[in-house]
Parts: C-alpha cells; sequence; structure tokens
C-alpha cells in the first residue's frame, strides 16, 4: 500500500491561459493519468459549462443561497478519492476560481482544513500572461461572444481591477488564507513550454512534480469556440454590438465574421493592425511593475524581478483606425456567406425531406404489404 499523502492541486486560472485546453486534455486521458497515479476526477454533476471544468461543482451558482448540498457531497468523493490509496495526485480546474474568493472569502481555508482532517494537502495553481495580454485577450473574447461595444481604453479603464490583472495583490490574499508556500504560480509562455513534449500540459504535470512526458492523446479541436476574431473583422462585430441588435450571450455571426477572416487572410487583404499601439501597453504595464518585480521574486524565486518579456519592438507605435469602407467590405463579405449558409441549409432541407418522403413511401408500402398478408391469412 503506498502511504504518500495525496494532494489536490486546484488549477484556478486565470482566464485566458489555455484553460479549456487543459481541461480537456486530462479529461480525455483519464486512464493515462490515472496509470500513473493522478485523477482527474469526473463528480457526475450536471454543470451550466464545459464539462470538463470539474472544479466548476465549487462554483457559488452550484451552491446558491448557502445551500452547499452539492459542494459536501463533492467534498465527500473528494476525501474518498485521496484516502483511497490509489492516488497521489488530484487536479481539479475551474478558471472562474481566482474570482471565487471575491465571492465568498474563506472557501479555500476552509477546503484546506477539510481536506487536512483526512491528511490530505491542497495547493492551488495558476497561470498567468502580461497583463496588457491578458485583458486585451478578455476584450477581444467579449466582443467575439458577447455583446460589448467598449473601446480598448474604455474596457481596460473599468475592468482592470474586475477582472484582477494585479495578480500579486490578489495572490497575496489567498496566501493569507492557506499560505504562498501552497500557490503555484507559472508564466503562460508557450515559447518556453516547447520544452516538453506535451507543452503546456508538460509544464503543468512538472509544475505539480508528476512525470511531464506522460502520453498524452490530444483532444478533439475545438473549432470556432476558441479561434480569434481579430483587425478589421474585431472592429466591424463592435460596431454591430453597439447596435443593440446583439443580445447578451448570443453568438451572433462568429462563423461567419471568422469565414471572412480567413478570406481576406487569403486575399492578402488583411494587413497588419493594432488595437492597442505598443506605446500603449507600456503605459499600461507600468501601473503592474512594481507588484510584478514582488511576486516574481516572492512566487517564482527569480532574484532580477523579472516577470514577463517585454512589449515587443514589433509591435505598430500607434492603433490601427479602420474606415467606413473597411468595415463595409466585411459586412457585405458576411452577408454574401449568410447568404451561401442559408441556400446550404436550404438544399440540405430540401434533400432531408426528399428522404422522409421516401422512407415514408417504404413505411407506408411495408404495413400495406403486411395488412394485405393479415387479411388473406384471416381470409382462408
Amino acid at each position: 500500500m503506498n502511504n504518500t499523502k495525496t494532494t489536490v492541486y486546484f488549477h484556478i486560472g486565470a482566464n485566458k491561459t489555455g484553460t479549456t485546453y487543459l481541461q480537456r486534455l486530462f479529461a480525455r486521458n483519464r486512464e493515462s493519468l490515472e496509470e500513473h497515479r493522478i485523477l482527474y476526477p469526473n463528480f457526475d454533476v450536471e454543470v451550466p459549462v464545459n464539462k470538463n471544468r470539474n472544479g466548476y461543482v465549487f462554483e457559488v451558482s452550484l451552491n446558491p443561497n448557502g445551500d452547499n448540498t452539492v459542494e459536501e457531497q463533492c467534498i465527500e468523493k473528494l476525501i474518498a478519492w485521496g484516502t483511497s490509496g490509489k492516488y497521489d495526485k488530484i487536479i481539479l480546474s475551474d478558471e472562474d476560481m481566482y474570482f471565487r474568493r471575491s465571492f465568498r472569502e474563506g472557501f479555500f481555508p476552509d477546503f484546506q482544513k477539510r481536506l487536512a482532517k483526512a491528511g490530505m494537502d491542497l495547493k492551488l495553481v495558476m497561470y498567468i500572461r502580461r497583463q496588457d495580454e491578458y485583458m486585451l485577450s478578455l476584450w477581444r473574447h467579449k466582443i467575439k461572444r458577447y455583446y460589448v461595444e467598449k473601446s480598448v481604453e474604455r474596457f481596460l479603464e473599468l475592468t482592470t481591477k474586475k477582472y484582477q490583472a494585479n495578480y500579486f495583490q490578489f495572490l497575496e490574499l489567498f496566501a493569507e488564507e492557506i499560505g504562498r508556500e501552497n500557490i503555484l504560480v507559472r508564466v503562460y509562455d508557450r515559447a518556453a513550454f516547447k520544452k516538453f513534449t506535451n507543452r503546456m500540459a508538460g509544464d503543468f504535470l512538472d509544475t505539480i512534480g508528476a512525470d511531464p512526458e506522460i502520453s498524452l492523446e490530444e483532444p478533439e479541436a475545438l473549432g470556432i469556440a476558441n479561434e480569434s476574431i481579430v483587425g478589421v473583422c474585431l472592429e466591424a462585430k463592435r460596431r454591430m454590438n453597439a447596435t443593440g441588435f446583439v443580445e447578451k450571450r448570443q453568438f451572433f455571426q462568429e462563423r461567419g465574421l471568422l469565414e471572412v477572416q480567413r478570406v481576406l487572410k487569403e486575399e492578402g487583404l488583411y494587413p497588419k493592425s493594432e488595437d492597442y499601439s505598443r506605446s500603449h501597453r507600456i503605459a499600461y504595464m507600468e501601473q503592474f511593475a512594481e507588484d510584478n518585480a514582488k511576486l516574481a521574486r516572492l512566487y517564482l524565486h527569480r532574484e532580477d524581478g523579472k516577470l514577463f518579456e517585454e512589449v515587443s519592438s514589433d509591435m505598430l507605435d500607434e492603433e490601427t483606425e479602420f474606415t467606413d469602407a473597411q468595415i463595409f467590405d466585411v459586412l457585405v463579405k458576411l452577408l454574401v456567406y449568410n447568404h451561401d449558409a442559408v441556400q446550404t441549409l436550404k438544399d440540405e432541407n430540401k434533400e432531408l425531406k426528399a428522404k422522409i418522403k421516401e422512407l415514408q413511401k417504404k413505411d407506408y408500402l411495408r404495413r400495406a404489404y403486411h395488412f394485405a398478408r393479415r387479411k388473406i391469412v384471416r381470409d382462408n
């Protein structure tokens, strides 16, 4: 029997740092992970989000009005798995848990105590990216997927604090509750991930003390879900959002705009653009300089205090302003795409109706045959 204390590694985000990819990868490779005594549990609880976000079961929305029934049941399962002797490591993941402390203070220290009582440890794992990239990625996502029409400047002004872009300040609040030694911070750096066969997953596994080269099968492609709309197509979507026609959470014209974007790139009509200039990025990052250096030293043990790479000198030094004619061109192409898509659906619908009619005809003949046969048998 293995006497190693089981550790729960709670991957808490942040948003836009490959969390969905890791969740889908670990869920797809549960058996391979279990061969290495690592559990990526399925709590078998219905959730309104990506089903692979197994840490979502601890979200406030599933435990409303102080009713922690779901949470308690999942903690009991977690402790049962952790004390079974089968696993050294258990991975939970939910990118919104970075914000959980704001919703209900005390969750993580209580969770830590419950696990400790069962002889288990708790550690938080968090990936961070340079704040300008983090916030701009959120801004683009909100425009693409929802109904945000704010300019990038206005978005940053209103939401930098809301989305907790000063990582150090919020990590220190977690540290006060569960101890800094129980927080593992990693920089979201795709170039650095290349040293592992499993790329980011290899970095994550290495961070929690597991074999980074465990054989993992890639999950199926997400399709349009995580593709980015940028440049003139993003600006066109932002202006559409401003009309008020696009309702909250309506995935309006995503597929069409991504197709238009692809066509523009193929035609060489998609020049380099910048929605936030290099000088503006540098100025925006100044507010985080001191705390980023503290984070680098205290959490990543980098004595030089360098947390992120500098803003690239290849970036344009002024924002790209798109003309009405360019926006109009995107909208025309979008209308053409929609027309062709609707016509394709009509053709497919016509074919399906013909097949249904043929099947109904065959079913009618079959039933008529059996009816006649039974009648003949009765008459004889």
